[in-house]
């Protein structure tokens, strides 16, 4: 019997209605910055019509704008996977993934390269998502190589005893 007392975590977000606002409105910003520049009006129709097509394909391949669905399996053991079209990669969760009390951002670095998932408190029911915050603040949040986990500022500054 493993001594992990964790049951599995399976973390499948669905489409977040916070952040689509937020792209939504970083979009607009964006947009609309640009017609308040002295470009050209041919450079400045262009630029806008990059911006909205990134958006676009951003929106498509996100699961947490409502893509291709992804989920996320953290089992008693530790480890992580990344699941995707019906592939399962192993995955290592990297140091820099943030955590508060509205958001989590899991950073996992897989055979296929760098893979992220921002997940809003809207894009997981609650108890998964209060599930999530507290097994990485007590055992999953851990330094690595790339990305070493910061001392907090206080500490960091306190004089030798």
């Amino acid at each position: 019997m493993s001594s992990n007392p964790y049951a599995p975590l399976r973390i499948e977000p669905h489409a977040s209605a916070a952040l689509k606002r937020v792209v939504a409105a970083v979009c607009i910003g964006a947009v609309a910055s640009l017609w308040l520049t002295p470009l050209p009006f041919s450079l400045r129709l262009l630029l806008s019509l990059i911006a909205v097509a990134a958006t676009v394909r951003t929106w498509q391949k996100r699961p947490e704008l409502g893509g291709a669905p992804v989920w996320v399996e953290w089992n008693r053991e530790g480890e992580w996977y990344w699941h995707e079209a019906g592939h399962a990669l192993p995955a290592d969760l990297l140091g820099d993934t943030y955590l508060n009390s509205g958001l989590v951002i899991l950073n996992f670095r897989t055979e296929g390269g760098r893979r992220s998932l921002v997940l809003p408190r809207d894009a997981l029911d609650p108890v998964t998502f209060r599930r999530l915050k507290v097994r990485l603040r007590i055992e999953g949040m851990k330094p690595d190589e790339d990305f070493p986990m910061k001392k907090p500022a206080a500490e960091s500054q306190r004089p030798n005893q």
